[in-house]
């Protein structure tokens, strides 16, 4: 059996962490892939024992550039250590960072995962998705840019002046690390795809069926209520409350208001001149049915803006937030404080997670009942 390392590489916004979490749920139970987290220090761990809390999900925190710290004894280490752990079955290793990294790594760090690569034997592949520019775009500013303070235009011309984006440049500098093949696909469900087309798991295998496919976009109201109160999501990189929101928009039926489009024509005029070059090249990397796709992606973002001015961020701002949605989110939240802490929760109000923790304690109960409902009559 050919023994095989296949590293997902991102990039980011792309169905990255949809993949990671499955392939996180069962990371160690297929006889076809063993799934690992990649650590700075070199060493693999299970991701079963690295997931991030209520998200379900694991990825590699190692960058790629810090290999060029590395020693020619770790190096070694590290090519063993694969070889061990692709025998019986494929390596899987993923970090929607990787691609970025590709680009930005010192002639040391490429030569140590070239080395790494060669000396542990095994077939070596990077795997990339990518999304037209300007939908990617919109969704990585409401995943980044917009808790940091920047409109919509600015941080569209910051990702492209940073590099991102450029797919093709992307594969060229994926190229060049050593890897026995760069695969680049542009699907609509990365999950299916990663596990059917890349691992070549059944499509009746268990990870495939039940599963969310990708992330919802962001509640309109949620993002409102965030922006005028960091303390719901508190920094640029903070998904667990998108998946939090996920997990029990079933159960609390909130009020639903998508997020208006933020890109206008003009902008997204903009940035498509701006990749037009670069996506020229990508389209002979993908596969002509992907080609098309993208193609189509491309063209019915544009035609959803048409006649559409660019929101700055004061703009969104400046709509209201439905006062059910508040009064739920509050009510439902605070009910779940008191069912992890304590076992049971707001008379009346039905349970927020289904398996949540289970510790009561009268007394302790009473008392932080009293000082919640305090804070509240308070306002």
């Amino acid at each position: 059996m050919t023994q095989r390392l296949v590293m997902h590489v991102g990039a980011a916004k792309t169905g990255s962490t949809s993949l990671q979490r499955v392939l996180s749920r069962d990371a160690g139970s297929s006889d076809l892939f063993v799934y690992r987290c990649w650590q700075s220090d070199g060493s693999f761990t299970d991701a079963r024992g690295a997931q991030h809390g209520l998200t379900g999900y694991a990825s590699s925190p190692l960058r790629l550039i810090e290999l060029g710290d590395w020693d020619d004894s770790l190096i070694a280490t590290v090519a063993q250590r694969i070889a061990q752990l692709t025998r019986s079955s494929t390596l899987v290793l993923s970090s929607e960072g990787w691609a970025g990294d590709a680009a930005e790594m010192s002639p040391k760090a490429s030569a140590n995962l070239k080395r790494i690569l060669a000396t542990s034997g095994v077939e070596s592949e990077a795997v990339l998705y990518v999304r037209p520019q300007a939908p990617w775009l919109e969704s990585f500013y409401l995943q980044f840019g917009i808790w940091e303070g920047f409109d919509i235009e600015w941080y569209a011309h910051a990702v492209r002046l940073a590099g991102d984006g450029f797919w093709a440049k992307r594969v060229a500098a994926l190229q060049e690390l050593g890897f026995t093949r760069v695969t680049v696909r542009h699907v609509d469900d990365v999950v299916a795809d990663f596990m059917g087309y890349v691992l070549a798991l059944p499509a009746s295998d268990p990870r495939l069926i039940g599963r969310t496919a990708a992330n919802p976009r962001v509640d309109l109201d949620f993002l409102l209520m965030a922006l005028a109160d960091p303390r719901l999501r508190p920094g640029p990189h903070s998904p667990h409350v998108e998946f939090l929101l996920e997990r029990v928009a079933g159960e609390w039926e909130l009020p639903h208001r998508d997020v208006p489009p933020l890109m206008g024509e003009d902008l997204v005029e903009v940035t498509e001149n701006a990749y037009a070059d670069d996506n020229r090249a990508l389209m002979s990397l993908l596969s002509a049915s992907d080609a098309e796709r993208f193609e189509q992606r491309a063209s019915a973002f544009r035609q959803e803006q048409e006649g559409r001015a660019t929101m700055t961020r004061a703009d969104l701002m400046a709509m209201d937030i439905d006062p059910a949605y508040r009064e739920q989110l509050v009510l439902r939240s605070l009910d779940e404080v008191l069912r992890q802490r304590f076992g049971d929760g707001i008379p009346g109000v039905p349970p927020l997670l289904a398996d949540g923790a289970q510790r009561a304690t009268p007394t302790k109960k009473r008392s932080l009942v009293q000082r919640l409902t305090g804070r509240i009559d308070r306002g």
